[in-house]
């Protein structure tokens, strides 16, 4: 009775065996069950089982003026409500457990995706947060030719560079310490990742040539100049990008 898992281009993972540390993502449940749960980390009864719901959602560490940790929980303050809430995942699965005391609400999310939803749970708690924007991307088809112009060392930060490469015909960029990543052509010069929600566009200098990139990820845009190749064997400096 086990969901499958995918990942965010919607093919099917296998699952992760967790035998030692089954508590960090091993732990199976249904979603009843866990909205049985969610009421009663909502609503403590007062039994030793609420004493200890109670105790585990009480704050232990403030992290800064928005966030604090109890057990195992992380309270956030979201649209003027604190929110008790967890969320994480494993290979082909993400999922999001939250309460949100002043307004009387719980929400479970179990997704067999590895897309991030956690903004579903948190508008489910405060409505006036609103829900990301879903962009559909249409892959088209890019000549070799051009392709190969954007093969490259691109550093963003002293210590993080995004190596893009072309093997067998496809684009592949390597953030630093970590592994390769197909792009996938969006237009010339824009393309976009389908393993994390993250979109590169090229950039050229006065003469046409490509000359560096910029990576929109989270909200975020980080820019980075393109090294030079190394003249003595044609192959680019190794480097590593999406932290």
């Amino acid at each position: 009775r086990m969901s499958e898992g995918h990942d965010p281009s919607g093919r099917v993972v296998p699952l992760w065996d967790l035998p030692t540390l089954a508590g960090a993502g091993a732990l199976r449940s249904s979603l009843d069950d866990m909205m049985r749960f969610a009421t009663a980390v909502l609503g403590p009864p007062n039994t030793p089982l609420g004493r200890a719901i109670r105790m585990s959602v009480a704050p232990r560490f403030r992290v800064n003026e928005a966030l604090s940790l109890g057990l195992n929980w992380h309270r956030v303050i979201l649209g003027g409500d604190t929110v008790i809430f967890h969320n994480g995942g494993t290979a082909g699965f993400r999922t999001y457990i939250g309460v949100n005391p002043r307004r009387g609400t719980a929400v479970v999310l179990l997704g067999n995706s590895a897309q991030d939803n956690d903004d579903i749970g948190r508008h489910a708690l405060v409505p006036t947060l609103p829900l990301a924007a879903v962009v559909t991307r249409v892959e088209v088809s890019l000549p070799i030719g051009t392709l190969a112009q954007y093969v490259g060392e691109y550093r963003l930060l002293p210590q993080f560079a995004l190596v893009v490469t072309l093997e067998d015909g496809l684009l592949q960029v390597q953030p630093t310490g970590q592994p390769k990543f197909p792009l996938f052509g969006e237009a010339r010069d824009r393309f976009f990742l389908k393993a994390v929600d993250a979109q590169i566009e090229f950039r050229r200098d006065s003469t046409g040539d490509v000359a560096g990139l910029t990576l929109f990820q989270n909200g975020n845009r980080m820019q980075g100049a393109r090294a030079a190749q190394a003249a003595d064997t044609g192959l680019l400096r190794v480097g590593r990008l999406l932290a």
